[in-house]
């Protein structure tokens, strides 16, 4: 008997954004992928479309442009700066990743409640 294939999680151009995305919210695609592991699809996928916002805003400027902007919207210490011909991204995109980063999930008393699974 064929086994029955799971739910898609990501698509295929969400897929490709997935390292910056894991960088952006590495607790919530750890979330992800431990819903998936315990068979939970459809609690992974409520919890994928809280990156499409954010995947749609990192796509408006080129690699990796909206990335280092994101991250330094994050963390002070790093720059939104890239080399050229990279140029920095536009005004615009500042405040609505502000708001994208803002709308994530965030861990409870500012610790991490994803326990990594003993393998």
């Amino acid at each position: 008997m064929p086994a029955t294939p799971s739910p898609p999680i990501l698509p295929p151009a969400a897929a490709v954004r997935s390292p910056a995305s894991g960088n952006l919210a590495p607790r919530l695609l750890g979330r992800i992928r431990e819903a998936c592991r315990i068979g939970s699809f459809e609690q992974a996928q409520i919890l994928q479309r809280r990156l499409v916002p954010l995947l749609g805003l990192t796509a408006r400027e080129p690699d990796p442009v909206a990335i280092k902007l994101a991250l330094s919207l994050q963390h002070p210490g790093i720059s939104p700066a890239c080399r050229l011909p990279l140029v920095t991204a536009a005004a615009s995109l500042v405040e609505d990743l502000t708001y994208a980063l803002d709308d994530l999930p965030r861990p409870i008393n500012g610790r991490a409640v994803h326990r990594l699974s003993a393998a």
